[in-house]
């Protein structure tokens, strides 16, 4: 259970916000207590009125409002009974529990929790003192309470990722089938409660993922000159969708330049005890992949988001990494040296470049030990069981150019084939659909770990794809097929092997 507990000037804004997601259908009054009837039997100014008048009462305190926000795993499946005596504990252990207060269970995110609106004015007119309430009694009831109820505990959930948070929907937006305001509110209120980010490049990088976008607008505009902001929806091109822009003053926790530009300086503080896993993350990832789209996938699958920024020439100049697991956020240049943009292009071209020379060694000894006699079903049954794939394309003049390489490798390291080659592959008709049909029986064939050595995997291929290859290579070429037509340089060195096996 995550709580959090936040001092306000007007109770009347609090209830606002909550009765204003009833009334959307997006929340419930669930629970109330000091008022002397059942929720349901209350109206919004029976409501108002009996916070107002108690807390009218003090007329020196300047906050005399309070907003707590009680939120669950997403795997727990808590009854309204368990949640209202969940609340009543808390209240209680927190020094609220003499205090009138009404409990909202908001259902518009996949992570259950409640909003609890109620003053911190008691009835003889004395304040509850709000200093450190949030670290110390809300702490400690929060662990208690985990522990009687089975909860799963808040401490160290920040390993595991749970905000559950889906991107605004752009199709729904623009067909006018979802608030805008409502939609955007709930992605910006929880990034900027939950992540660690020290600039608005980074919050905007979060804020990306959910297509949602903070504009503080261009530079010589009244907007940017007064410290303004507003949301936007955005599509997956980082272009302004077609929606009304929300002004971040609009939305309740009040996520305005101010107020973010605050957080930065605790927060570059507090995500350091966390960089360690994006770079160890890094460091396993680069092991397996060859270039950054495979990277970025990678590191997706471990929970880390990567945006590289690139330039109009798209020269990529920087990237910043979001742990989304622990809500943290770095710019490749905040970790150690090897981990900026240029530290990551450069390993990267440099395994290809061991690719290219493994794929220079391995095709030269497959094209030396291959018998051309045995035609175009033979060679190729001989060339996958050995782990060569040919890869197809087609240049701007049309011209078929065929790459050679092995299966377990980038297909940017294919080699080019030479014009023997070429020429051969031609005239027996193997075209680009022959050879991604190949590909994928193999590739249906093999599942790998991605720690075998590569010899290892080019072994299994042999093993794994034996009888369905010569049956589905047979297949793929006409049964009248009558192509074994060698260049003369093809023949001169499959006589000369034979000359050789007989003198041996």
């Amino acid at each position: 259970m995550v709580a959090k507990v936040k001092p306000g000037k007007t109770i009347r804004g609090i209830l606002n916000y909550n009765e204003n997601k009833v009334d959307g259908g997006k929340a419930l009054c669930i629970h109330s207590a000091g008022f002397g009837c059942e929720a349901g039997d209350l109206s919004f100014s029976s409501k108002l009125s009996r916070f107002t008048n108690q807390n009218a009462r003090n007329a020196i305190a300047k906050k005399n409002a309070v907003h707590i926000i009680l939120s669950f795993a997403p795997s727990e499946q808590i009854d309204r009974d368990t949640l209202c005596q969940i609340v009543d504990t808390y209240m209680e252990r927190l020094g609220f529990g003499e205090q009138p207060y009404l409990v909202y269970q908001h259902f518009d995110t996949h992570q259950s929790h409640l909003h609890i609106a109620t003053i911190n004015i008691r009835e003889d007119g004395t304040q509850i003192n709000m200093h450190y309430i949030g670290k110390n009694q809300s702490s400690r009831a929060r662990r208690e309470i985990e522990q009687e109820f089975g909860l799963i505990k808040a401490d160290g959930r920040g390993q595991t990722g749970n905000l559950s948070l889906k991107p605004a929907d752009l199709t729904k937006i623009r067909l006018g089938e979802v608030e805008v305001k409502s939609s955007i509110s709930n992605i910006v209120r929880t990034v900027v409660e939950s992540y660690k980010f020290a600039s608005m490049p980074e919050l905007n990088v979060i804020l990306g993922q959910f297509n949602v976008y903070a504009d503080m607008g261009a530079p010589d505009t009244r907007m940017y000159r007064s410290g303004g902001l507003v949301y936007k929806v955005i599509d997956e091109q980082g272009e302004i969708a077609d929606s009304p822009p929300i002004k971040a003053s609009s939305i309740h926790e009040k996520p305005t330049l101010k107020n973010i530009v605050a957080k930065f300086e605790r927060n570059s503080k507090d995500r350091q005890a966390y960089q360690g896993r994006v770079m160890r993350t890094i460091d396993n990832v680069l092991k397996k992949v060859r270039d950054i789209p495979t990277f970025v996938q990678a590191m997706k699958g471990e929970g880390i988001h990567v945006a590289f920024y690139k330039n109009k020439e798209s020269y990529i100049y920087g990237v910043t990494y979001v742990d989304n697991l622990t809500y943290c956020v770095f710019k490749g240049s905040d970790l150690r040296t090897g981990y900026s943009a240029k530290a990551i292009l450069g390993k990267l071209q440099s395994q290809n470049m061991d690719e290219l020379e493994l794929n220079r060694q391995f095709v030269k000894r497959i094209v030396e030990q291959t018998d051309f006699e045995q035609g175009i079903r033979g060679v190729l049954r001989d060339w996958t069981k050995a782990g060569l794939m040919i890869r197809i394309d087609a240049s701007s003049g049309d011209e078929t150019v065929y790459r050679l390489g092995n299966i377990f490798t980038s297909s940017d390291s294919f080699l080019v084939a030479d014009k023997n080659i070429t020429w051969y592959l031609q005239n027996n008709g193997f075209n680009e659909s022959k050879a991604a049909r190949i590909r994928q029986l193999v590739m249906d064939q093999i599942r790998l770990p991605d720690i075998f050595p590569l010899e290892q995997q080019t072994a299994v291929v042999a093993t794994k794809v034996t009888d369905q290859l010569s049956r589905f290579i047979d297949q793929l070429f006409e049964p009248a097929y009558a192509g074994n037509s060698l260049p003369i340089e093809l023949l001169k060195e499959a006589r000369k092997k034979r000359k050789r096996k007989k003198s041996q």
